[in-house]
């Protein structure tokens, strides 16, 4: 089987959940010995973390960076005469011919529903193109599809199928922890509105005795001011840590706080309790699907349901820790890449 790889999504962002997704494929598929693997690239990968880690022979990259990389995203690649699947990270798609199957994963869609203005028109224009050439699309839950389907009637729901992500096993419940003088909350990803920091800061301001831990993008002057303000200095900031540092921070954390209205998976909700450390999150969009009953779900963005949770916690960590361990046991890299090279397999 001949598979042509997209690793665009390595030339847009540093680090991410998608650069993540596309990592754990590709090591697995560069193990395939009958595999005949092919990557295009811009040739801007490599300040992209997850690109770093790949050892991936010059002899299977082609370089296609004809406009610089703010237009060449837009440009459809080369087509290919002989049989070939191709699978992009981030919305390319090639000249389509009778010997292309195209594979096409969808993450979520908060593009559509949290942001607007030109960067929304060109994403969707990218995106709309990739989803109706695709033979098949992947979606990485049950949710993301609902919302495939809402905002793409036409097309047809046999041609969607979901496959979960996964969670790294560095994430893991440490004998040693952190010991540190004062408890702490943790905040693990981006910030922006529809991820309800604010109400992070909230909950964390309803306990003086904690610190809160952000682990994310550097601080605005903004969020500098309100952090201030909110919790008069107790917090800390990490950015750009390792995978070891971070399973530190979730198994001396009381509890992950995770209020996001939107999300199309969550993968720190997985590293959470796989670090066996309890979460408070919304009862919203994918969430359900990958928290289960392992931590404590809000209905909504409500102070006094969250002093509720904390007490909850207190009480029942160690049930939580286990049925967080129950859960996450469901998903894996391993099945995540199984189901994805069996869906490339029906399709040759």
């Amino acid at each position: 089987m001949t598979v042509f790889y997209d690793n665009l999504v390595y030339s847009l962002q540093r680090y991410g959940g998608i650069s993540t997704y596309w990592y754990e494929l590709t090591t697995r598929l560069l193990k395939e010995p009958e595999l005949d693997l092919r990557f295009y690239e811009t040739g801007k990968e490599l300040r992209n973390i997850c690109r770093k880690k790949l050892n991936i022979p010059a002899t299977q990259v082609m370089h296609s960076n004809r406009a610089g990389i703010l237009m060449e995203r837009f440009l459809n690649l080369p087509a290919n005469t002989e049989p070939h699947l191709f699978h992009s990270s981030y919305f390319r798609v090639p000249v389509k011919t009778r010997q292309t199957s195209t594979v096409t994963t969808v993450h979520d869609f908060i593009h559509d529903l949290y942001f607007s203005g030109p960067r929304v028109w060109l994403h969707n224009l990218m995106k709309k193109k990739a989803i109706l050439q695709s033979d098949v699309i992947i979606t990485v839950s049950k949710h993301t599809r609902n919302d495939l389907l809402r905002f793409y009637p036409e097309v047809s729901p046999e041609k969607v199928k979901v496959i979960y992500n996964g969670v790294s096993e560095n994430y893991r419940i440490l004998e040693n922890p952190l010991q540190l003088s004062r408890p702490f909350f943790l905040y693990v990803g981006f910030r922006d509105r529809y991820k309800n920091f604010d109400f992070a800061m909230k909950i964390a301001a309803l306990r003086p005795d904690f610190d809160l831990y952000v682990v994310g993008p550097p601080l605005s002057v903004a969020e500098i001011t309100l952090l201030d303000k909110a919790l008069n200095g107790r917090y800390k900031v990490f950015s750009g840590i390792d995978e070891h540092l971070l399973n530190e921070l979730y198994n001396g954390a009381f509890c992950l706080l995770y209020p996001s209205e939107y999300e199309g998976f969550g993968i720190p909700l997985l590293e959470a309790m796989r670090a066996g450390c309890p979460f408070i999150a919304l009862n919203k969009s994918a969430i359900p699907e990958v928290a289960g009953d392992a931590g404590v779900l809000l209905e909504a963005a409500d102070l006094d349901d969250a002093e509720q949770a904390l007490q909850f916690i207190e009480l029942n960590r160690p049930v939580l820790v286990n049925k967080g361990l129950q859960q996450v046991s469901k998903f894996s890299w391993s099945s995540c890449y199984e189901q994805t090279y069996q869906l490339y397999q029906s399709l040759q």
